[in-house]
């Protein structure tokens, strides 16, 4: 009886302490997307604001990219891409195209609207002026922290004549810990009590 007592607090614990939490991965080229504005509905663990499908001659897998709806391939903070997780992430990263001296910055930011980690970058040449500089370069932004909940994606400042579009937005997204059900808690909690009530007796 001894063990089996023992067996069902083992059996307990098990239960209890199986709800552990995992990350899913999620990658996103946007190639399967129409052009124009992103809808709220197009992505079921996250939602792109202020973003639009375009087609480019230099997305980082052709043939499609985003850039901000309402500040075009030219944008700052005031005109950020954004993304929204329905839960949240344990990281994120996007590619930039066509960075130049305006650079590109990913801003992470928990549910409480705190900056959790950021990462910003700076070409080396003016882009967006093919014919006249070089194209800018492209770079893979990143960011970690335990509990992300949106993003807001942008070029730090707009004084050079740099156009940018981003593409390859890929995260890491939290799975919500599985929690046992009230009645199988009751259901083991009676198990237990009755294992013990029989031990008792037997001991009498």
């Amino acid at each position: 009886m001894r063990q089996i007592f023992i067996g069902a607090l083992v059996a307990c614990a098990v239960t209890v302490t199986a709800a552990t939490a995992s990350a899913a991965p999620v990658f996103i080229d946007f190639d399967a997307l129409a052009q124009g504005p992103i809808g709220a509905g197009a992505f079921s663990d996250l939602v792109f604001t202020n973003a639009s499908v375009l087609s480019t001659g230099f997305s980082a897998t052709a043939p499609n990219a985003i850039y901000s709806t309402s500040g075009g391939v030219d944008f700052t903070s005031s005109d950020a891409v954004g993304v929204t997780f329905t839960g949240t992430a344990s990281s994120a990263s996007i590619v930039g195209l066509n960075v130049g001296f305006n650079g590109l910055r990913l801003d992470a930011f928990d549910a409480l609207n705190n900056l959790v980690a950021t990462m910003s970058v700076v070409g080396t040449t003016e882009g967006g002026t093919a014919g006249v500089n070089p194209p800018g370069e492209t770079f893979t932004l990143s960011v970690a922290a335990p509990n992300i909940a949106r993003l807001a994606i942008y070029q730090v400042t707009d004084v050079f004549n740099d156009t940018i579009v981003l593409d390859n937005f890929s995260a890491d997204i939290n799975d919500v810990a599985a929690v046992p059900e009230p009645a199988t808690l009751s259901l083991l909690a009676i198990g237990l009590a009755g294992a013990a009530a029989r031990r008792r007796r037997r001991a009498n």
